[in-house]
């Protein structure tokens, strides 16, 4: 915990100082923390309700000039090794724009699912379904380029190195990502409509033989008279195993009123298309209330369902809350 706190101090001084050091009106200082409280009903838990940080975020970006901008952000998380608590830079990129488009160079927001999870529009209750399945990072260390050839079409390039942002490059290969999109990219704040398609390619060495991991994915998603909702469809292949998981995921909101919205998602998992016995369903659904501005209170219930007849049925109450500024 000293490390963790001593992370926090390190970057509120950082921003703090940067913020005073500059007089640009386009600066923008903004964090926003996950926070839930889960009781699951399942026998056989030690622990079976607890509270929990999903998520901490600290960002600050600068536009320095009309074609070059900039962000950091650090993410506070748990460790995959011990559960501590730790601070992890998420971002730290330049944004140039020029005539031929957005060149992004360094640690960035990766564009395979960055549309989707933003047509479900509630990362505070769950990632998106290609990232809660780990078919590929949110951020890693890249080169990037992105262009809108219209109001409504859009396409995005990046190499990185295939590792994610909590890891340094472990292999001479590199990623390639691509993405094309039609329509309204932002439908959790817009109304309209988008559909594409996200492709991922990356090389590894099996034994001497160089083998690849792909993604293939394509989406659609609305929204209007209050109403948005998604679908996806995605795939994982891993060359030399011949192995293919699949996402099916289709996911709702409705806006009640200013205060009060109602959601519902399905995802349909299959880590290995050619056994018959070892996906998964995943149902959640609940009400968000936004009693003041920076602040969501989300009741919930989480439905989990095996094909696989030796495991049990999981059905989680939560109260998800996100603390925005």
């Amino acid at each position: 915990m000293k490390s963790l706190f001593t992370g926090i101090v390190i970057t509120f001084l950082l921003i703090s100082t940067i913020s005073l050091a500059q007089e640009k009106s386009k600066e923008k200082i903004s964090g926003v923390a996950y926070f839930d409280f889960t009781h699951n009903t399942a026998d056989n838990l030690v622990i079976n309700n607890e509270f929990e940080f999903e998520r901490v975020y600290f960002a600050y970006e600068n536009q320095i000039a009309d074609n070059l901008k900039y962000k950091f952000q650090v993410d506070v998380g748990r460790s995959d090794d011990d559960s501590r608590l730790q601070v992890y830079l998420k971002n730290a990129k330049v944004d140039w724009k020029n005539s031929f488009g957005t060149i992004i160079i360094g640690l960035q927001g990766m564009n395979v699912f960055n549309i989707q999870e933003a047509t479900w529009g509630h990362r505070f209750l769950e990632k998106s379904a290609m990232d809660k399945n780990k078919f590929a990072s949110s951020a890693d260390l890249a080169i990037g380029y992105s262009n809108s050839f219209s109001d409504n079409l859009h396409m995005s390039v990046l190499v990185s190195n295939g590792e994610g942002y909590k890891k340094p490059e472990g292999d001479k290969y590199k990623k390639i990502s691509a993405q094309v999109a039609y329509g309204q990219t932002k439908l959790s704040s817009k109304d309209g409509f988008n559909l594409g398609g996200v492709f991922t390619y990356e090389p590894f060495d099996n034994e001497g033989v160089t083998e690849a991991k792909t993604v293939l994915g394509a989406f659609a998603g609305y929204a209007g008279s209050g109403l948005r909702t998604g679908v996806e469809f995605d795939t994982f292949t891993t060359g030399g195993t011949d192995l293919t998981k699949q996402i099916i995921s289709l996911y709702a909101n409705y806006e009640l009123n200013d205060l009060l919205q109602a959601f519902a998602r399905a995802d349909i998992y299959d880590p290995n298309t050619d056994a018959s016995d070892d996906g998964n369903n995943y149902l959640m659904g609940g009400i968000i209330w936004s009693p003041v501005k920076g602040l969501k209170i989300a009741p919930n219930v989480r439905y989990t369902s095996f094909q696989e007849d030796a495991k049990d049925e999981v059905t989680m109450f939560k109260v998800n809350f996100e603390f925005k500024f």
